[in-house]
């Protein structure tokens, strides 16, 4: 259950890249996607527990920065790869 959504079932889906840590999920009676944060997540299966800490512990590595230390461009060819 997340805690401003409903009490109906969401499903944990991707990674939505607003910032880290959020999750993309979706809400199976209202039929929405929205972002979530662990901490927003009331009760969960065990199975989304395993999966919510396999994807906080950072699979996705950080997107491309330049010798200066900022981000590249969305239309440079390492941000499109990394996207």
């Amino acid at each position: 259950m997340v805690g401003n959504c409903c009490s109906g079932k969401h499903y944990l889906l991707y990674n939505p890249h607003t910032f880290p840590g959020r999750m993309g999920a979706w809400c199976l009676l209202k039929r929405v996607h929205f972002c979530v944060s662990k901490s927003e997540i009331e009760d969960c299966s065990s199975e989304a527990r395993y999966w919510i800490r396999g994807f906080l512990t950072g699979c996705e590595p950080n997107a491309p920065k330049d010798e200066e230390g900022d981000y590249l461009p969305e239309d440079d060819p390492s941000s499109q790869r990394w996207r």
